[in-house]
């Protein structure tokens, strides 16, 4: 469990994001999670929350060990979704739906990592993409274009989106 211990601004003026120490005393940067106003998964029809696709989504992201782990099975899966039949605006709507009902079962507070930024920014719910927003912006272009070339779902999915 991480402690917040502060907040900093990567320049004055700019967004402040939260300071963690980890148990072992490792500082780490990172943003909050706000809790959405209406969750995504219980709107879904109970129909579409039983089949096997939205199942998997959510075993992704709960029984992964890690974030990388985690990354490397949402990419995945976004690259098959990217790659079916559907037109790419529906394929894209659903990946983020998916998304979304995956990362609210991991009922997370707050995360540290561009993996998870990454993935918080896909998401439907506008604070979690606000806060995966300021949390990549404080990474700078080279980091986050190399994440991307490294995770080319993700990266097909974000030029869906723009």
């Amino acid at each position: 469990m991480l402690k917040q211990i502060g907040w900093y601004s990567s320049r004055h003026g700019a967004p402040h994001s939260a300071v963690f120490v980890s148990p072992d005393g490792i500082r780490l940067y990172g943003e909050l999670l706000q809790r959405p106003d209406q969750s995504h998964y219980p709107t879904m029809p109970r129909d579409v929350r039983k089949t096997l696709l939205v199942e998997t989504w959510i075993d992704a992201a709960l029984h992964a060990r890690s974030w990388p782990d985690r990354t490397v099975a949402f990419d995945q899966l976004i690259r098959e979704l990217l790659d079916s039949d559907n037109k790419p605006s529906d394929s894209m709507r659903a990946a983020r739906s998916l998304m979304t009902a995956a990362a609210e079962h991991l009922c997370e507070r707050e995360f540290t990592t561009l993996d998870a930024a990454q993935m918080y920014r896909l998401t439907l719910h506008h604070q979690w993409r606000a806060a995966a927003e300021n949390f990549i912006r404080c990474h700078g272009i080279p980091k986050v274009r190399t994440w991307l070339k490294l995770h080319p779902g993700f990266d097909r999915l974000s030029k869906v989106i723009a």
